[in-house]
């Protein structure tokens, strides 16, 4: 009778470490998985970060357009002053100039258009930077606190492990003794 409460009590204790076991490996999967999404996020959210910085040098450069073709134009209204006097000479010449600054004022209306749709994307890069940050920063916190979670509730098996552990070692001690006193009997 005390032999098959043994048997019964060692297989209760295997398959009590065969549950640690796989509860433990489904846990550690389970923190791989997080931390692997955290890194993802983090890539994520550097690419985004180098994409504003290109679309802001592209608007640095836009202005700086701007601000040459506005150069141009006053270039284009003084030189259509001074050759007023020759007007009658020249006047082909100045309805030359007068369909380049047409084409110019279009080209800087179109430039004009282009940057303010450039700030609108970048505003709009920038709001979703922030919102990916905040959906990055809030989902590190979620998973940080299942990692913490995960680390507690491993901890906890450890300790049911180790508890199982000494009373396996006290019944196979408790064995080896009712063994050994058959034997001397």
């Amino acid at each position: 009778m005390r032999e098959d409460d043994l048997q019964m009590e060692r297989k209760r204790v295997l398959e009590l470490q065969k549950k640690v076991a796989d509860g433990t490996d489904e846990l550690q999967g389970q923190l791989k998985v997080a931390e692997e999404e955290i890194t993802m996020l983090n890539a994520k959210l550097n690419a985004e970060s180098r994409h504003v910085m290109d679309l802001q040098e592209r608007i640095t450069c836009y202005k700086s357009d701007l601000s040459d073709q506005d150069h141009e134009i006053k270039g284009l209204k003084d030189a259509q002053e001074t050759l007023s006097v020759e007007k009658a000479h020249l006047h082909s010449e100045i309805l030359n100039l007068s369909e380049k600054q047409n084409m110019l004022e279009v080209k800087l209306g179109e430039w004009d258009l282009q940057g303010k749709f450039m700030e609108d994307k970048l505003r709009q890069c920038e709001d979703e930077k922030i919102q990916l940050k905040n959906l990055n920063d809030a989902r590190e916190i979620v998973l940080q606190g299942v990692i913490s979670q995960l680390k507690v509730e491993l901890s906890d098996r450890d300790g049911h492990v180790e508890v199982l552990n000494k009373d396996f070692d006290s019944l196979k001690f408790k064995y080896d003794m009712v063994m050994a006193e058959k034997g001397c009997d």
